[in-house]
């Protein structure tokens, strides 16, 4: 199915606004290139989107949260992104190198990214936003 033809159908659908999700490898060099070009090429079609097809009411927005990271060591578990096996791979000197870089000295949790696509998804509060990325990092990927 093609972009214009997805973009017919949802339009004809009751009204909603699913974000897409970006990152800021997008917006900041990454030491690994082709995640950075791959981030930065969903951006670009949320904003292609966006504009090709605004017309039909259809708002294309991507979130980006990045670093999100537990609340600390304790929060990781075997499951965990951040375990390998038993080994915690996530500790307090990891946490302190990214909250360096971070201006608001916090790092981004579940619920931060949740009120954000609430906020994007609301009728009323974001319906005139689109073709945006909105960076919950607490401006870690800032140029």
């Amino acid at each position: 199915m093609s972009s214009s033809s997805a973009c017919r159908t949802a339009a004809s659908a009751p009204p909603g606004v699913p974000p897409g999700r970006g990152a800021g490898g997008g917006l900041r060099p990454d030491p690994a290139g082709v995640y950075g070009a791959t981030k930065a090429a969903v951006i670009a079609l949320a904003r292609t989107t966006a504009r090709e097809h605004g017309r039909y009411g259809i708002r294309s927005n991507i979130v980006g949260p990045e670093p999100v990271v537990p609340e600390g060591p304790d929060a990781v578990g075997a499951q965990s992104l951040w375990a390998v096996g038993e080994e915690n791979v996530f500790d307090q000197k990891q946490a302190d190198y990214l909250l360096k870089d971070t201006p608001l000295h916090r790092l981004t949790d579940a619920e931060d990214i949740a009120n954000a696509v609430l906020w994007l998804s609301s009728d009323r509060a974001a319906r005139r936003v689109t073709g945006q990325l909105i960076s919950v990092s607490g401006g870690y990927t800032m140029p």
